[in-house]
């Protein structure tokens, strides 16, 4: 059972590290853009509850 388990998981990485390397940097771009979006959303909160006296 556990061994069924385990070659399933090294199998489904083994075919993501195939398709990664067409994909190219568009991952790291994407993830990018995402955490710079979220940090000036989160600073924008964060400046407007120091306004209201919340922080």
């Amino acid at each position: 059972m556990w061994s069924t388990f385990w070659n399933s998981i090294g199998d489904l990485f083994s075919s993501i590290w195939t398709i990664m390397p067409t994909l190219g940097n568009m991952p790291n771009v994407l993830a990018i853009i995402v955490i710079s979006v979220l940090f000036v959303y989160w600073t924008g909160k964060l400046v407007a509850f120091k306004k209201n006296g919340e922080a």
